[in-house]
C-alpha cells in the first residue's frame, strides 16, 4: 500500500480540481474518512505492474 504515502487532502484536492477521481486509499490513522474505488485501486495497481 505504497500510494498512502500520497493520502493527503491537499493532494486529493489538486486532483479533484483537475477532473481526476483519486483513488488512493487511506491512511490507517487518517481522522476523516475518505471514499475511493477499491476497484479502481486494484485495476491501477494492475496497470502500474504492468509498466514496472
Amino acid at each position: 500500500m505504497e500510494d498512502q504515502g500520497y493520502d493527503r487532502d491537499k493532494i486529493r484536492k489538486m486532483l479533484s480540481q483537475q477532473g481526476i477521481l483519486p483513488c488512493i486509499p487511506p491512511r490507517r490513522c487518517r481522522k476523516k474518512s475518505v471514499d475511493y474505488s477499491k476497484r479502481l485501486d486494484r485495476r491501477r495497481h494492475k496497470i502500474e505492474t504492468l509498466f514496472s
